[in-house]
């Protein structure tokens, strides 16, 4: 089976937004799914309002740390007047 083929992956977790009613009641409408990530994070769809990812903190303070050790190479840029 090649991967068009095969059936989409079902989210783990379902998406709610919980609107609380005059009455005190709640109404819970889905909008939206999220899948984990191989990284312990989750990628969120929201439909047509597009797409998220979360990320747990303690991978991109890792991620930041590592951007400070590395030397910033600094790019020339030509300028040429019209």
């Amino acid at each position: 089976m090649s991967s068009a083929e095969q059936p989409k992956k079902q989210p783990s977790h379902v998406l709610f937004r919980v609107e609380r009613l005059e009455d005190g009641q709640k109404h819970w409408e889905e909008v939206g799914a999220a899948w984990p990530t191989k990284d312990g994070g989750f990628t969120v769809d929201l439909g047509p309002m597009g797409k998220l990812a979360a990320r747990p903190r303690e991978l991109l303070e890792k991620m930041r740390a590592e951007r400070k050790k590395e030397p910033t190479q600094e790019v020339a840029q030509e300028f040429s007047p019209k």
